[in-house]
């Protein structure tokens, strides 16, 4: 269609595809927190080439990151709402929507929801993976926070960045995920300094200007958006 979002599902598909041509024949385990890196690592490592693909391409790895941060915090959010309904011993649809209407608040995304005026927003019902693959969505946020660790090192060496990618898919998909990203070189979920890196990574690629604004968080929700405007796409592609 030539718009972003289409190539980019394309693009991530393809890492799912190819994750599993390689190891079309072998015996592994299905491992879903290491399976979106492959593709959301693809979809980044895809930027440099948005020149041929992108009718503005700097816009487009711009909204690319975007999707990345949104994700990271929404997918979190998800967990959480899961987490949370699953502990309660009983509930009415009420209240699992005012539950959703409180995380939107706390993750920062209170200017989306269109709650009633009991304070319940039941657009989570949007989400198919908590009815067909429960607590799967966190997964978009470690993976993401894996790819991000490679896209960043593909902005000071492409080719290493590459290598971390291809090193990382042919390792024995069969050991914990923890093992085996850090067997690639990459820092685990434990460290603390990740999302402080990935954050100083984002600054220097997209340096707030006067006519240019950045793309952390404070900048991702800007001050004229309307309640009329639907909740942002943040959910990956499967």
């Amino acid at each position: 269609t030539g718009d972003r979002r289409s190539a980019t599902t394309v693009i991530h598909e393809f890492g799912h595809y190819y994750d599993r041509w390689l190891y079309f024949d072998e015996d592994n385990v299905s491992n879903l927190d290491i399976a979106e890196v492959y593709s959301q690592g693809l979809e980044l490592l895809m930027h440099p080439y948005f020149d041929q693909i992108m009718e503005n391409p700097e816009e487009a790895r711009k909204e690319s990151l975007q999707d990345f941060l949104q994700a990271i915090t929404y997918q979190a959010l998800y967990e959480e709402f899961q987490q949370r309904l699953y502990a309660m011993d009983s509930f009415t649809s009420q209240e699992v929507g005012q539950l959703y209407g409180e995380l939107l608040n706390d993750y920062g995304f209170g200017d989306y929801t269109l709650p009633d005026e009991e304070g319940a927003d039941y657009s989570w019902y949007s989400m198919s993976h908590i009815f067909d693959a429960p607590f799967y969505t966190i997964s978009y946020t470690t993976s993401a926070m894996v790819a991000l660790q490679i896209w960043a090192e593909s902005q000071q060496d492409w080719r290493a960045g590459a290598d971390t990618y291809l090193k990382l898919i042919h390792e024995d998909q069969n050991q914990p995920f923890s093992s085996l990203i850090t067997g690639a070189g990459l820092k685990g979920m434990n460290d603390e300094t990740i999302m402080h890196e990935i954050a100083g990574d984002f600054e220097e690629a997209f340096p707030a200007s006067p006519s240019a604004g950045g793309l952390l968080p404070e900048d991702m929700f800007p001050e004229d958006t309307t309640p009329d405007e639907s909740l942002p796409e943040t959910a990956m592609a499967a």
